[in-house]
C-alpha cells in the first residue's frame, strides 16, 4: 500500500462570488463526499500548482468503499492544483509564448498540450512538497493520472525524484522513494505511464552524467557508465574507440583536444537498429555529442571562478545517450547511430597552442586562435566521420558549445541551427510540445565564414566576439558532407545544461529530442 498520494485538483471561477473546487476523475473516485465538500477543498485558494498536504486522519468514512483500505497505511496526500481559472495577466502571457511559435499543424493540440504542462509541473511540487514536508515517509508515493495524462504525470514525478549520487556506495545510502501509477490497473494509463518515466528518467541518467565531478566522469569513466547502463537492457550496441583508432581516420582536429590531458580520448558509438523498412545500413537519424569532460579552456585559460562547472561540458553527449536510451527503451521503429566524441581539454607540455595549424579528417587545415574554442575541434572530424560512414537521413550534433548561445537568448530555449526548414519544423513543434524550447538562430554560411578567416590556415576556429555561436555552427557546417546528408542541425545547449552558476547539468533537451525522434518513427 502506498505511504502517500497525489491527486489532482481542478478549480474552476464560476462568477465573482462563487468558485467550484473538485478533484480530478480518479480523486473523485477515491475520496467520499464527505471529503468532496470539506473546508480543506472548498475554503482554500487552489492557484495551479499550489500544494497543500492533508494528513489521514484513519478516518475511513473519507474514502469511497473501494479505497477505505487506504485508511490504514496511508500518511499524507499532496492535493495539488493543475486546472484552474487563469488570472488575465497569467493567460496574457501564455498568449504571448505561442505567438512565439508557428503551431500551424498542432493547433488542435494546442489545450492539450498546455495540460501535459501544467501536470508535469503539478506532478513535480507535489511530489517535492511531500519530500520537503518529511523525505522519510516518502516511501511509496502513488500517483493520479490527472484526467488520463498519466505520461506527464510520470515526467514530473520521477524529474522531481532524481538524487544526486557519486558512487554505487552513495547510491545505497539514499532514501529511496517507489513511485507507482494510482490506478496502474488501466492498460492504457499504464502504458502511458510507463512512457512517461522511460523518457524522465533518461534525462536524469542525462542530469546525473552532467553533475558528477570530472575525476568521477573522465573520457574512459563515461563510456563505461554509458556501456554499464545501455548493455543488457537494451538493444544499443555499443562500441569504445581508443586514440589509435582515432589516429588511424585521421583525426587530428579531436586529437588536438586531448593534447595537453593526462587522460586518453575515447569515441563511443552506439547503435540501435529498428526500422523494420529499412536495411541496417540505412541509418534515419545520427546524432554527434560534444564529450568534453572537463574543460579548463587550455592554454587559453578560462577565469577561475564557475570553471568547476566545465564538468558539465559534456552535457551534449550525455544527452545523446539519454536520448538514445530512451529511443531504444520506447523500441521506436528507427536506425539510430551516435557518436561521442569524448576528450579532455588541459593543458601540459604537449597541449596545442593558439597559432597551431590542424588538418581535420576531412583536409581542412584550421588554425588555432583560441584553444578554449575546443568543442567545435573535438565535433569536427565526428560530423565529417559520421557524415561519410552512415550518410544519415537526420543528423543532429549536441554541444554545450558557446556563451554567446546564452547572452543572445538566455536559458530559456536551446539555439537551434539548421539547413533544412522542415527539419526545423519538426524541432520547433518537438520543443513546444515538451516545454523544452528550441530556438532557430541564423546560419548565414557566407558572411558569417569570413570572420573565420586564418592567416594559415582554410578556417579560423573562432570568429571574434560577434555572433559567436553563429560563426560556432558555420564552422561545424564545414565538416558536414552536405552532399550524404540532407537534414542536418547543430544544438546548441550550453546555457541550458549549466543555466546558472549554482545549477551544473539539467539533461536539457532531451524530451524534445526524443520527441523528434518519435515524429520521425511516425513518418515510417
Amino acid at each position: 500500500m502506498p505511504s502517500d498520494l497525489i491527486i489532482g485538483v481542478k478549480s474552476n471561477k464560476v462568477n465573482d462570488n462563487t468558485t467550484t473546487v473538485t478533484l480530478s476523475t480518479t480523486g473523485q473516485s477515491v475520496f467520499s463526499s464527505k471529503f468532496l465538500s470539506s473546508a480543506f477543498l472548498q475554503k482554500n485558494k487552489w492557484d495551479n500548482g499550489k500544494v497543500r498536504i492533508w494528513y489521514n486522519s484513519q478516518d475511513a468514512s473519507l474514502f469511497n468503499e473501494q479505497y477505505n483500505q487506504l485508511s490504514n497505511d496511508l500518511q499524507r496526500v499532496a492535493f495539488v492544483a493543475y486546472e484552474s481559472t487563469v488570472e488575465a495577466s497569467k493567460l496574457l502571457e501564455v498568449v504571448h509564448l505561442k505567438e512565439q511559435f508557428d503551431l500551424s499543424g498542432i493547433e488542435a493540440n494546442e489545450a492539450s498540450i498546455d495540460t501535459q504542462n501544467r501536470v508535469r509541473d503539478a506532478a513535480t511540487a507535489a511530489l517535492k512538497a511531500l519530500f520537503d514536508d518529511d523525505r522519510e515517509l516518502a516511501k511509496e508515493v502513488a500517483v493520479d493520472d490527472f484526467d488520463g495524462h498519466a505520461q506527464y504525470a510520470a515526467e514530473g514525478a520521477y524529474l522531481s525524484n532524481y538524487q544526486f549520487y557519486l558512487d554505487e556506495a552513495k547510491q545505497q545510502k539514499l532514501k529511496q522513494t517507489e513511485l507507482s501509477l494510482l490506478l496502474s490497473g488501466n492498460s492504457d494509463l499504464a502504458s502511458a505511464w510507463t512512457k512517461g518515466k522511460i523518457i524522465s528518467t533518461s534525462q536524469n541518467f542525462a542530469k546525473w552524467l552532467e553533475e558528477l565531478p570530472a575525476n568521477y566522469c573522465t573520457p574512459t569513466l563515461f563510456c563505461e557508465l554509458a556501456q554499464k547502463r545501455l548493455g543488457g537492457s537494451t538493444k544499443v550496441q555499443v562500441e569504445i574507440h581508443d586514440e589509435k583508432w582515432a589516429k588511424e581516420l585521421n583525426m587530428n582536429s579531436y586529437l588536438s583536444v586531448s593534447s595537453g590531458s593526462d587522460e586518453p580520448p575515447r569515441v563511443l558509438e552506439l547503435k540501435f537498429l529498428n526500422n523494420p523498412n529499412k536495411t541496417n545500413g540505412e541509418i534515419d537519424l545520427a546524432f554527434v555529442g560534444k564529450g568534453v569532460t572537463f574543460d579548463s579552456g587550455g592554454i587559453s585559460l578560462k577565469p577561475g571562478p564557475d570553471m568547476k562547472l566545465m564538468k558539465a561540458d559534456m552535457g551534449g553527449a550525455a544527452t545523446v545517450v539519454a536520448s538514445v536510451l530512451a529511443i531504444a527503451e520506447l523500441n521506436l521503429p528507427l536506425n539510430v547511430v551516435a557518436v561521442n566524441m569524448m576528450v579532455e581539454n588541459m593543458i601540459n607540455g604537449r597541449a596545442t597552442r593558439p597559432g597551431d595549424v590542424l588538418t581535420a579528417s576531412n583536409g581542412k587545415t584550421i588554425e588555432i586562435d583560441n584553444t578554449d574554442a575546443e568543442g567545435r575541434l573535438a565535433l569536427a572530424d565526428g560530423l565529417v566521420y559520421v557524415s561519410k560512414q552512415y550518410k544519415p537521413d537526420y543528423l543532429i550534433d549536441m554541444a554545450t558549445l558557446t556563451g554567446a548561445i546564452g547572452v543572445a537568448i538566455g536559458a530559456t530555449a536551446a539555439g537551434c541551427f539548421t539547413n533544412s526548414n522542415s527539419t526545423w519544423k519538426l524541432l520547433e513543434a518537438s520543443g513546444y510540445e515538451t516545454n523544452e524550447f528550441l530556438w532557430r538562430m541564423p546560419l548565414f554560411r557566407t558572411p558569417y565564414k569570413k570572420q573565420l578567416k586564418a592567416l594559415s590556415a582554410d578556417l579560423n576556429n573562432i570568429g571574434g566576439s560577434a555572433g559567436g555561436s553563429c560563426t560556432a555552427a558555420v564552422f561545424l557546417a564545414e565538416f558536414v558532407d552536405h552532399s550524404l546528408v540532407k537534414n542536418w542541425v547543430h544544438l546548441d545547449i550550453a546555457k541550458v545544461v549549466i543555466p546558472k552558476s549554482d545549477e551544473c547539468g539539467t539533461g536539457r533537451p532531451t524530451r524534445a529530442v526524443v520527441r523528434f525522434a518519435e515524429k520521425l518513427a511516425n513518418r515510417n
